[in-house]
């Protein structure tokens, strides 16, 4: 009956150590920023009732570059100031460098509760409420697909929607 005992244990260890032996695999993902610079295009030379200087917040994410996938979460800047000025809004974010992605960008005034932006970026709109009211205003940006590589990527906001005059 010892033996017995003894040929269970020998090959409960023999189980136990061949488990601890398995090798796992491990990539390393090295992580590098990009740099955004965002431009709104022709804010004066557009028909649109306001100059732009209403929008204080920016709401962007980004995807994967077939923009199945989020890869960074919508995320919200307020207190933005100099995207309707003479110079690009500048900012940098840090993903898996190698990677090519996509970047979703909607900028609009705080106080506007017109827009709804879910998490993956979709924009649903209430039309109800005065059309020509400044605080509507709001702009969007789709990046190209760009590669993270230390370098920077360019992206000019426009005004999703028609005025009719």
């Amino acid at each position: 009956m010892k033996r017995f005992y003894v040929a269970l244990a020998a090959l409960g260890m023999l189980f136990a150590t061949s488990c601890t032996t398995e090798q796992t695999s491990v990539v390393e993902m090295e992580e590098d920023f990009v740099t955004i610079s965002l431009g709104v295009e022709n804010v004066l030379g557009s028909r649109a009732i306001s100059d732009g200087t209403s929008v204080d917040q920016l709401m962007y994410a980004f995807f994967t570059e077939d923009g199945k996938e989020i890869v960074l979460n919508k995320t919200i800047k307020n207190g933005i100031t100099s995207l309707t000025g003479s110079e690009a809004l500048t900012m940098k974010v840090t993903l898996t460098k190698g990677h090519k992605y996509k970047a979703v960008f909607w900028a609009q005034n705080s106080e506007c509760k017109a827009y709804d932006v879910t998490s993956d970026m979709k924009v649903n709109i209430d039309y109800s409420g005065p059309n020509n009211d400044e605080n509507r205003d709001a702009f969007f940006g789709v990046s190209n697909s760009f590669e993270v590589d230390g370098g920077a990527v360019t992206v000019t906001l426009k005004r999703p929607f028609a005025q009719l005059n």
